[in-house]
């Protein structure tokens, strides 16, 4: 954990679409995958039970392929908005 702002390099040269910043990490929404990195305590960087911190941007892989419509990040919390669709024509 840095107490400081400091640069991060992005895995990719893709436009960002969304930004969100927590206390202590911070979320970062690209055409094909959300980074995040940061303070992992309590799970908040999306990692599944890795609370490590991360330096470096981390794609979170429970996220590959879903069409992300937002992201948000508090104090303990990392929050995303999915677009699902029907599994059949009744809506």
């Amino acid at each position: 954990y840095q107490s400081n702002p400091f640069p991060v390099r992005l895995p990719s040269l893709e436009v960002v679409r969304f930004v969100a910043c927590g206390s202590e990490h911070t979320l970062i929404c690209m055409q094909s995958a959300v980074y995040s990195f940061g303070c992992g305590d309590g799970g908040r960087l999306g990692h599944g039970s890795d609370y490590s911190d991360r330096y470096k941007a981390c794609e979170i892989t429970a996220l590959r392929g879903s069409h992300i419509l937002s992201i948000s990040a508090g104090t303990w919390h990392s929050a995303c908005v999915v677009h699902v669709v029907p599994l059949d024509d009744s809506g």
